[in-house]
């Protein structure tokens, strides 16, 4: 007689997470290798297909309304990818047509060679190859690497002891023609001239 899971196995329309759900319950307290021979579905499709049940329901939901293909799903059923909180974005370029099925292995292969990869840097590899890709990071890293930090420093006034000696005979004029209150600018400013060693004549009021 039949397997049923074979007998769904073989079905040209077959939903692909149904067929997943059917083979976690065969699979119950049984090694691959048995229902195997049970169903006369080989070990490495019937693991295939359940692995759908570990993608996150969005990525589940879009394998049953045929969104996501199959091809392209198992892939991203992977436990070290499953819980990737940016997985869509992996698998994004398979949804809106960017990357056809036919890529998915291609894909698959440099994603596991290059994890650290971006997937638009996935994307273009797998269109025109690694070594274009790999070029572009790397003349990027040489580039950063080239340009120096340039840290610009305010330009120095150069002041001679002249000049200290002029604005010190204008300071003493102006003294002469403040009048000082009590205000806050006026203490403000007392007390600035006296950390200079200027005496501030005491009988004046500040003009404001």
């Amino acid at each position: 007689m039949t397997h049923p899971l074979y007998i769904y196995y073989r079905k040209p329309d077959r939903n692909n997470i149904t067929m997943a759900k059917m083979i976690e319950r065969a699979a119950e307290g049984k090694p691959y290798r048995q229902l195997s021979r049970e169903s006369g579905i080989a070990e490495g499709s019937l693991h295939n297909i359940r692995s759908l049940l570990w993608l996150p329901q969005w990525a589940q939901d879009m394998v049953e309304s045929g969104e996501l293909k199959f091809k392209t799903a198992r892939i991203f059923a992977d436990h070290d990818r499953v819980n990737m909180p940016n997985l869509r974005d992996y698998v994004e370029p398979f949804i809106d047509g960017t990357l056809s099925t036919n890529y998915a292995e291609k894909y698959n292969t440099i994603w596991r060679d290059h994890s650290d990869w971006t997937p638009q840097q996935l994307v273009q590899a797998a269109r025109y190859g690694e070594k274009t890709v790999q070029a572009t990071i790397d003349a990027a890293r040489t580039a950063t690497a080239a340009s120096p930090v340039v840290v610009r420093h305010p330009e120095r006034v150069r002041v001679t002891p002249q000049d200290v000696l002029d604005a010190a005979g204008k300071l003493s004029g102006l003294l002469h023609t403040v009048e000082w209150d009590n205000t806050v600018e006026a203490l403000m400013a007392k007390a600035a001239l006296k950390r200079l060693g200027v005496t501030v004549p005491e009988n004046r009021k500040v003009l404001v």
